[in-house]
């Protein structure tokens, strides 16, 4: 139902610049053991409105940065990190286009 409506980029920027990490170099994420905390005054420090660590799937922390500054000096960043024990996303539909569903909060 939702063909020909999205356009894939693998990625953005001029010819010959390094591209953000294929899905096989990012970090896993596990929902149930995500552990985020917010990093007070890294955010600044790095030019960020915020920072976070959260834990990996195999408990490696990972610093994640807001969206509006990811890629800041040509940085290559990836914007969709790959996650298991995720809920089911709800069905696509004009209306809802993101496959968006409310998740309760344990």
């Amino acid at each position: 139902e939702s063909r020909g409506i999205w356009s894939n980029v693998i990625g953005f920027g001029c010819p010959g610049e390094n591209h953000p990490a294929s899905q096989n170099d990012l970090p896993t994420l596990d929902l149930n053991v995500l552990n985020a905390r917010l990093v007070k005054d890294a955010g600044a420090a790095a030019g960020a409105f915020a920072v976070v660590e959260i834990t990996d799937a195999t408990g490696k922390t990972v610093r994640l940065r807001d969206f509006a500054t990811a890629g800041q000096d040509g940085v290559p960043y990836a914007s969709w990190l790959p996650a298991r024990n995720a809920p089911p996303t709800a069905p696509f539909s004009h209306v809802n286009p993101l496959r968006s569903a409310f998740v309760a909060t344990p």
